[in-house]
């Protein structure tokens, strides 16, 4: 009288349901972004540059290797449109791929876009510190640790030295991205040099 499931063994005393619920909600969502069929068309109406960038990614990615790439080139050159493909594909294949993009105005370019200070919890103000406060347990821990790809749209000037040590800490390895297939991208023609605690007559000099 009054036994529980434990008393018979079916159920690992380790087991745990914590948060279970979250996870696979959070999970879901990443699962169920649209593939658009003009997204997995678009390998067909690639450049020369665009389909050898796809087909060295695509690669290492199935390959499970581990590499970075930044992107470069001009506004509307095509980086979007093969950034979207190489979402596409991974997707529909039912892996995990996450889009992060610096400016939230910017969250419609990719499916499932995300803000990467939000999702990564990246901080604004790295002069003290850019740790991630992120835990090992989180729902985002258990997304990355099963992404193929991630890809960050307009990355210069942002917390890339961040990312790679979030990772790291998280997926408990060494190598560069915690041994992600990471894609970066944007324009550095677009930005601007900094210069630190120089007087206004020298800026104006260097401008």
């Amino acid at each position: 009288m009054g036994k529980s499931i434990a008393s018979f063994g079916l159920v690992p005393n380790d087991l745990s349901f914590f948060d279970v619920e979250n996870q696979t909600r959070e999970l879901l969502a990443e699962r169920s972004i649209t593939v658009h069929e003009k997204d997995l068309n678009a390998i067909t109406l690639f450049n020369e540059k665009q389909r050898h960038a796809f087909e060295v990614i695509s690669h290492l990615i199935y390959e499970n290797k581990n590499r970075a790439f930044f992107v470069d080139g001009l506004g509307g050159t095509g980086k979007s449109f093969l950034y979207r493909a190489l979402l596409a594909d991974v997707r529909s294949k039912w892996y995990l791929a996450l889009a992060m993009i610096t400016s939230g105005i910017a969250t419609s370019i990719l499916p499932g876009g995300r803000i990467v200070h939000s999702r990564f919890k990246i901080p604004i103000d790295l002069s003290e510190s850019r740790e991630c406060k992120v835990s090992k347990q989180s729902n985002l821990t258990v997304m990355i640790g099963e992404s193929k790809l991630i890809i960050w749209n307009e990355a210069p000037m942002s917390a890339i030295e961040a990312l790679n040590d979030l990772l790291q800490v998280l997926m408990n390895s060494s190598k560069i991205f915690g041994g992600k297939v990471v894609v970066f991208g944007g324009d550095f023609r677009q930005t601007l040099p900094l210069f630190v605690e120089e007087s206004n007559l020298r800026l104006l000099m260097l401008a």
